[in-house]
């Protein structure tokens, strides 16, 4: 008889993120009888679909008490301390484990250093902050962080089995690129864009490349930011870079395949060296080569000038590498995207990291 896993997410109702859908809502049923409880900002009543549990939002606290929780072998919780905190308290025959996908706590010390404001309080804030998480952490039964980066640079002293649950892509979902006729090198770049992430440095290594067979859409959900910064791009520039609010997940993969080069350029800092990338995995399922900055895991998937380009996140240096991908045919980029969507396939399987993750589990409860 399959083990009960309860998984509480940190999304809301209607979302789609890859790796639940994939993993915790896909392969992972093979191996246990799964549950995964969103969020719902817009009920006061909790209800369940079929696998799915939709828990009123601004009940949250109460989660421990309104949830049978006691009827589950298996509970992890994702990114939600305040929801970890309650489970820990209660007294439990559950094994619970918690994900972690992105350092949030830091991210505002890390916000603080950038912008030089409130800078000491942030710095005793995070220090509590990690301190009690921390804490947290070491009274689960295991622990998910979304990288081997993250887990040597941030949580290297937990005394807590670790099993590494990065991003990927599902074998079952791989999009075709598509051919197209037209010269012009089509560039994309998908997610957030703020301060932290200078996305105006890459606006400006563009913007010198004095060409016009390319071009590069953004579409992102900090649209107003965004054209911010685009409203000091030179009037030239802004037939070449178009930008777009954005898209649902499902909208945007069908999107993508219409695309040549992927874009994936951030600060080489503390705060990004820990991230898995959402976009170049999608990229990478529709076959798209991405353009990246020099963070941990990519330098371990990719290599340079064979499945994509990797390179330092300076304006020069990004504005050297647009202009090598140009002068390459459309045939040779195609080719780099189907090399680096197999290296993926064969290293950041869904499929393959579900069956690891089961083993793991095996062996923090031997019965399973």
């Amino acid at each position: 008889m399959k083990k009960k896993l309860l998984y509480i997410t940190d999304q809301f109702r209607n979302s789609n993120h890859s790796s639940i859908e994939a993993i915790f809502d896909g392969y992972l049923k093979e191996y246990f009888d799964i549950t995964l409880l969103y969020f719902d900002k817009t009920t006061d009543t909790q209800k369940q679909t079929e696998n799915r549990i939709y828990f009123p939002y601004k009940r949250r606290k109460e989660i421990s008490k309104k949830t049978d929780l006691q009827r589950y072998d298996i509970i992890i919780v994702r990114n939600r301390f305040d929801i970890l905190k309650q489970l820990l308290f209660l007294k439990r025959d559950f094994k619970l484990g918690f994900q972690l996908s992105f350092p949030h706590s830091f991210r505002r010390y890390y916000q603080a250093k950038m912008e030089k404001k409130a800078l000491f309080r942030k710095k005793i804030e995070y220090e509590i902050k990690d301190y009690m998480e921390k804490k947290y952490i070491k009274r689960c039964d295991f622990f998910l962080p979304i990288s081997s980066t993250m887990y040597k640079l941030f949580y290297y002293d937990l005394k807590v089995p670790c099993f590494t649950l990065p991003l990927g892509i599902d074998p079952k979902s791989i999009l075709k690129k598509e051919r197209r006729d037209d010269e012009k090198i089509r560039f994309v770049y998908t997610g957030s864009i703020d301060r932290l992430r200078e996305f105006d440095v890459v606006l400006k290594a563009f913007c010198k490349v004095k060409r016009d067979d390319f071009t590069l859409d953004i579409f992102t959900p900090h649209f107003e930011y965004a054209k911010s910064l685009m409203d000091e791009l030179p009037n030239e520039m802004k037939s070449k870079i178009r930008l777009s609010k954005s898209l649902p997940r499902d909208e945007l993969l069908k999107k993508l395949p219409s695309f040549d080069v992927g874009i994936f350029l951030i600060p080489e800092s503390l705060l990004y060296a820990v991230s898995s990338p959402t976009k170049v995995m999608e990229y990478y399922q529709c076959q798209i080569p991405s353009l990246m900055s020099k963070i941990p895991e990519c330098l371990e998937l990719f290599a340079d000038e064979e499945e994509g380009w990797i390179c330092d996140f300076d304006e020069n240096e990004i504005e050297k590498k647009v202009k090598k991908i140009l002068t390459l045919t459309k045939e040779e980029i195609a080719k780099m995207g189907i090399k680096g969507e197999e290296v993926l396939s064969q290293k950041r399987n869904y499929k393959t990291i579900s069956k690891e993750f089961y083993s793991f589990i095996g062996k923090i409860w031997m019965s399973i």
